[in-house]
């Protein structure tokens, strides 16, 4: 699932649970680029240790936690990628 609403810009492709009160919600460019900042001071130690700590391999016992590593890179790289200019 991509990151974002549409290919560019900064409108996130999160809709509205039953519960959660967020709407595709707009994501400024300092905004985004604080939240790169922080992600990418993770190391791949870090990112596993999360991902292992969540015990997330025992939501889906088909996925490893590597796998859930690897999604996490991507998507910090698709938001890294970005720019949010209006």
């Amino acid at each position: 699932m991509p990151i974002g609403k549409d290919k560019t810009g900064c409108v996130a492709n999160m809709p509205k649970s039953m519960t959660g009160t967020l709407d595709d919600p707009r994501i400024s460019e300092a905004g985004r680029s604080f939240l790169v900042g922080l992600l990418t001071q993770l190391s791949d130690q870090q990112i596993h240790d999360l991902f292992e700590v969540a015990r997330f391999t025992r939501r889906q016992p088909d996925t490893s936690v590597d796998g859930w590593v690897a999604a996490f890179k991507r998507k910090r790289e698709q938001l890294a990628s970005r720019a949010c200019v209006s």
